[in-house]
């Protein structure tokens, strides 16, 4: 059976369109980044298994993921060393 990978890519980012992806962690926490990061995959998975075998689904889920979880650890406070040779 031939599926048009093109209508499911559209229908696929078509999903995305207004999807209000919430995620609460701290970002003091770094247990708490990495299972805000692990809910981030698994919710945007959800949305790309309807879409088994399409590997563009597949390409884009992955950036997305990517964009989200740099997103994420960006959130997190940069540690500094003791602050001596610092201007």
């Amino acid at each position: 059976m031939a599926r048009d990978v093109l209508a499911e890519l559209a229908n696929f980012t078509g999903s995305l369109e207004g999807w209000g992806l919430e995620l609460q962690f701290d970002p003091d926490d770094p247990e708490s980044v990495e299972q805000a990061i692990r809910e981030m995959e698994m919710a945007i998975d959800a949305k790309a298994d309807s879409y088994p075998g399409n590997e563009a689904v597949a390409q884009i889920a992955e950036q997305l993921k990517e964009q989200y979880r740099l997103g994420i650890r960006e959130q997190r406070p940069v540690r500094r060393g003791s602050g001596e040779g610092e201007a």
